[in-house]
């Protein structure tokens, strides 16, 4: 599992996928997914208290999700769970196979 700190227009790319932390406001960050149609994304508290995870809505361009700390999203195999939040910066933890590539991206993206 990789933790990593983000900032709001921040973003980490995992293997095809792009995961940017759009804003970060009291207790709920909102994470912007942007991923291939076919690639599922699912909403996932944790620890599950429900049987299968919900699936997000899925339109065109980036799947943007509020999630609280404790709270994760599951991009195909790939779990990114919301460690720790603050008003500036969230802590991700990213539950991957170790053949999965995951890289910061330094550069700020409109948020």
């Amino acid at each position: 599992m990789l933790v990593l700190t983000r900032k709001p227009g921040e973003a980490v790319w995992i293997g095809d996928t792009v995961v940017v932390v759009h804003e970060c406001r009291g207790r709920v960050c909102r994470l912007g997914v942007i991923a291939d149609p076919d690639v599922p994304v699912m909403r996932e508290e944790v620890p599950c208290n429900a049987a299968r995870p919900r699936p997000a809505h899925r339109g065109s361009g980036c799947l943007v999700l509020a999630r609280t700390a404790g709270q994760a999203v599951l991009i195909g195999d790939v779990r990114v769970i919301v460690a720790k939040l603050s008003q500036t910066k969230v802590v991700l933890a990213i539950d991957a196979d170790s053949t999965v590539p995951v890289l910061r991206c330094e550069l700020r993206v409109a948020a």
